[in-house]
């Protein structure tokens, strides 16, 4: 090859490379993405000092490290369901804050954001019922999550006309805990301190009372799903027959509609907020649940009609705020299997009404009756009254087996019967009325036998030594008062 040709290859070679290069240098260079630092709120402290003035520190994490001067730093405070927003404060790095702020960087390298007091001011419509305030941080315009203020353990849900915690407490949220959202969450889950409680909290501090805006239903509503006084689902349903009172009376509901073997009535029932007094049961309510062998009722009055229809009660509990017992409630069938009665002694014996425990027991084979006060005088009192009335029911259930008995010998003309009413004259003294001794004799003897009892020498021997007998089954005990 001749040195011309050479010369040309290399020229080429050479402009090959410079174009290469060349356009490697006029790539651009790779561009790094740039992130915005992330804001998570790990800690929320509340507390309420004995003024009443409120604090919240929120503690949180910036992962562009320190927090640039001029940052705007702003509390971020909503309610979980979303329904209005409330007021807050600014605070701004070397450029001043809103009254009563303060910002604090931890050791950790946290941030502490207190605000003290704090004021909870409706910036939109009015809060839904129980839903909860949560709160996050906004750093130079960077929103974080948010965690409810939530109650401590062993304090409760805290809501508008229940319990609060004492004055200088302190609520805290974590973002560790199970009552809080992920940090991905922008609101709170629900669960922690609602708008009311804030409230409640204010007024438990300062002593005053805190009114309670929920509304009773209308009367005739019939309420279920129904909470006890210690938050429990109530048994029944409830119908309201004084508004304005807020007075309902107790209605089987659901508990009617299958077996149930024990049914709680208490005196007292919430419902959206409202608390209730039960001051009766609807009649034959109970006698509509099936396999009823337990009733505890705390009710203001129990009807002559309200037990109606219950044929296989075994124990019977009536409480302190039961004031009065109607006529023959427990009488006939209602009561016959009963084996135990519990009654408070705060009963007063003249709101007994005749007969009201004439049916208890007299189908049992043995019968407690417990009564609970410390007061031996009160309990004296009560069981007098209880004791005849349970003793009342025994007579007639002897009375009738020892007529049933008289007029089977009737038939069998045993015995004359009464030219009137056509049946033995069981009572007289001198069993005139006796046609065949010797028959009577034997067929009384077997039938005291059968009953457990001494060989009678009539009719009314016969029926007196049945009473005793069955008197000896029931037993009477003074119990120490529940509190």
């Amino acid at each position: 090859m001749s040195e011309k040709k050479l010369w040309k290859k290399a020229l080429a070679f050479v402009m090959t490379l410079a174009m290469v290069f060349g356009l490697v240098a006029v790539l651009p260079k790779e561009v790094k993405a740039t992130t915005s630092p992330t804001v998570t709120v790990t800690n929320v402290q509340y507390s309420v000092n004995e003024s009443g003035e409120h604090t919240a520190a929120i503690t949180f994490t910036y992962s562009g490290g320190t927090i640039p001067s001029g940052t705007p730093v702003d509390t971020v405070i909503g309610l979980s369901d979303g329904s209005s927003n409330l007021d807050y404060n600014t605070y701004q790095i070397d450029g001043g804050h809103g009254t009563g702020l303060s910002l604090v960087q931890n050791p950790d390298g946290s941030y502490t954001l207190t605000a003290s007091p704090v004021q909870w001011t409706i910036s939109g419509s009015a809060p839904n019922a129980g839903a909860a305030i949560c709160v996050g941080v906004e750093v130079g315009g960077v929103e974080s999550n948010r965690l409810d203020i939530n109650v401590p353990e062993n304090g409760g849900e805290t809501s508008a006309g229940s319990s609060t915690p004492d004055s200088g407490s302190t609520t805290t949220s974590d973002s560790s805990s199970e009552t809080t959202t992920p940090s991905t969450a922008s609101s709170g889950g629900g669960s922690g301190l609602s708008y009311e409680a804030i409230q409640a909290l204010t007024a438990a501090a300062t002593g005053q009372t805190t009114q309670q805006t929920a509304t009773p239903a209308a009367t005739g509503t019939t309420m279920e799903s129904v909470k006890t006084a210690s938050g429990k689902k109530a048994d029944g349903a409830y119908e309201v027959t004084n508004s304005e009172k807020k007075q309902v009376t107790w209605t089987a509901g659901e508990a009617g509609e299958k077996k149930t073997e024990k049914v709680v009535v208490g005196n007292k029932v919430t419902k959206d907020g409202v608390t209730y007094t039960v001051t009766k049961l609807e009649d034959g309510a109970l006698g509509q649940v099936e396999g009823l062998e337990k009733v505890t009722l705390n009710v203001t009055k129990i009807t002559a009609g309200a037990m109606e229809g219950c044929k296989t009660l075994e124990k019977i509990v009536l409480g302190k705020d039961v004031q009065k017992v109607g006529v023959a409630a427990f009488g006939d069938e209602v009561g016959a299997k009963v084996s135990s009665l519990t009654v408070s002694g705060k009963l007063d014996p003249k709101n007994i009404d005749m007969a009201a425990f004439t049916g208890v027991g007299t189908e049992a084979e043995k019968l407690s009756v417990a009564i609970e006060t410390d007061d031996t005088e009160k309990y004296e009192a009560l069981k007098a009254k209880i004791e005849d009335q349970i003793n009342d029911g025994l007579d007639r259930k002897t009375l009738d087996e020892v007529n049933a008995l008289a007029n089977e010998m009737v038939k069998q003309g045993i015995v004359t019967p009464d030219s009137i009413t056509g049946k033995a004259p069981i009572f007289s003294e001198l069993n005139q009325s006796i046609k065949d001794e010797q028959k009577w004799r034997e067929a009384v003897d077997k039938y005291a036998a059968s009953k457990g009892v001494e060989s009678p020498s009539g009719f009314r021997d016969l029926q007196e030594k049945l009473l005793e007998k069955e008197k000896s089954k029931v037993t009477y005990k003074q119990v120490k008062s529940s509190k």
